[in-house]
């Protein structure tokens, strides 16, 4: 998936680089039965490198701001901001309202978290986003690889 959206967003080469070092990747997604626009989603990626983690987390922020450019008229609001989690080394959020058609007003709130080679990304769709959840979710994940998301100390 991340390579179709690579390809069709003309980012396919930078995209590759990431994916040569990709290690893992899980995903978990929620549904409200009785509201099925009410969703909410987790997914987990494991680099072999925190810089190809790094990467990976400019990426996906820059192809949300390319979704957006192509979504013109459509993003009612859209604000993106970096936030502060404990355990982790960069966590980034984005808020924004959308238009789709026949559907009304949606809102997306995204939280990309990442330490090391561990990328966390949270997504709500027509929910209040949960940063306190999330960052129980991350502290849990990340304990749970001991430690070996981190990258190694400069002289280890």
């Amino acid at each position: 998936m991340f390579r179709q959206v690579g390809t069709a967003l003309g980012v396919q080469e930078r995209a590759e680089k990431i994916l040569a070092q990709w290690k893992d990747a899980a995903s978990l997604e929620w549904t409200d039965r009785k509201n099925p626009r009410r969703m909410a989603a987790l997914g987990v990626v494991q680099f072999a490198e925190a810089s190809a983690a790094r990467a990976y987390l400019g990426l996906a922020i820059d192809l949300q701001r390319k979704q957006d450019e192509l979504l013109a008229g459509r993003v009612q609001e859209s604000r993106c901001l970096s936030v502060r989690l404990p355990g982790c080394e960069e966590a980034v959020r984005q808020d924004k309202k959308v238009l789709l058609p026949g559907g009304g007003p949606t809102s997306v709130s995204m939280l990309f978290v990442r330490s090391g080679a561990l990328v966390l990304q949270f997504t709500w769709h027509n929910v209040e986003p949960n940063q306190a959840w999330a960052e129980k979710v991350f502290t849990a994940i990340s304990t749970s690889l001991g430690g070996q998301q981190k990258s190694p100390s400069p002289g280890q």
